[in-house]
């Protein structure tokens, strides 16, 4: 009598608990184990009734995203006579998964013997996803940490030739002659405004990506990017007797300041490294591919190519690989570009001829 009312007791108190309690024979044979008992808690986890478990087993909790490693080990510490803990995925009765957190014990009789066994389970799905959503946050600072950091070297690296002109300007204004500083004077003062308007702007741009660095991508029109990348260039194209060529472009998924930098790193180079012997010709087109996963856009030149030597080095941060020639190695500026591109899911690649042009070529996910 006193044996019944300790079970009863126990009984009570394991349907009281706030955690899922489940008690199986000591069978670890497929199909086995054998369900005994289930505790209240455990029918709100699974979504079963204890009649629907009760001689089925737990194998029945098990789906595709269940760990199987992990259930041999599970398998391998009962066998041996030891407890387990564990963290895994189980489904509930109407097909939805749910994280799981095991502590199962052996239950054993005054001999020894292990006549069944006993598992505490809590449902930590909520953890896990707060956990996820952590994760998430962290990486995403993570990126926004790493965008500001690369955009201040680019931004850092484009002033440095505006800088230089308005410097060369200034010494040519110190050493000018009375007779023609009145007509050269204003032009060289206009072209230094010209180009400390255009510093500031990019350090506008600057504080704007710091402002954002939360920012989440958008549909964004590449042919209205390009278009306000190339009113920088007009002048030094105009002067060069150049011309740019912009076709069909389509909408991407990105950052506006992302995208103008790595439009504006091609663009940039194609008219520094441009051949001595002819006037820049440049071409931003869509390949014309219709449909499919990715969208790719040719920045197409008749430059001075880069050569083969210095191929492997186009990407690396900081490494210009220029010959003494001056042949194109390209610096700081594409590895940025290479970066940006693979954190939107896309890439970079390019072919050239020495003497004949490079065409660069960003591949986007299709939109």
């Amino acid at each position: 009598m006193e044996n019944k009312q300790i079970l009863e007791e126990l009984r009570s108190a394991f349907d009281s608990a706030a955690d899922g309690i489940l008690v199986t024979d000591a069978n670890l044979v497929a199909p086995g184990p054998t369900i005994k008992y289930v505790n209240n808690a455990y029918q709100k986890i699974s979504g079963y009734a204890r009649s629907e478990l009760i001689g089925q087993s737990p194998r029945l909790f098990q789906g595709p995203e269940t760990d199987s490693k992990l259930l041999s080990a599970l398998k391998a510490a009962l066998q041996a006579g030891h407890g387990f803990h564990g963290e895994a995925i189980n489904y509930r009765r109407d097909g939805t998964s749910y994280w799981v957190e095991w502590d199962i014990a052996p239950i054993r009789q005054s001999d020894g013997e292990i006549t069944g066994f006993i598992s505490i389970q809590r449902d930590t799905t909520r953890r896990k996803q707060a956990e996820e959503k952590l994760d998430k946050a962290l990486k995403n600072l993570r990126l926004s940490n790493e965008r500001q950091k690369e955009l201040t070297g680019v931004l850092a690296h484009d002033l440095k030739s505006p800088i230089a002109a308005v410097h060369g300007s200034l010494g040519i204004l110190q050493h000018l002659d009375k007779a023609i500083l009145v007509e050269k004077g204003a032009e060289l003062i206009q072209g230094a405004i010209t180009r400390l308007d255009l510093m500031s702007a990019k350090i506008d741009q600057l504080v704007a990506e710091a402002a954002a660095a939360d920012q989440s991508a958008a549909m964004v029109p590449l042919r209205a990017i390009v278009r306000e990348v190339l009113q920088e260039f007009d002048d030094q194209v105009r002067q060069l007797g150049g011309r740019v060529r912009v076709g069909f472009l389509p909408d991407v998924v990105g950052r506006r300041t992302e995208l103008r930098e790595i439009f504006h790193n091609l663009i940039s180079n194609a008219i520094k490294y441009r051949h001595p012997g002819r006037a820049p010709q440049i071409s931003i087109v869509a390949d014309g591919t219709e449909g499919g996963d990715y969208a790719d856009i040719n920045i197409i030149d008749n430059g001075k190519g880069i050569s083969a030597e210095f191929r492997e080095k186009v990407f690396e941060a900081g490494g210009r690989g220029d010959n003494e020639e001056g042949v194109a190695g390209h610096g700081y500026g594409l590895s940025f570009v290479k970066r940006a591109m693979e954190r939107l899911g896309g890439d970079i690649t390019f072919e050239s001829k020495p003497e004949q042009g490079t065409t660069f070529t960003l591949r986007f996910p299709s939109a």
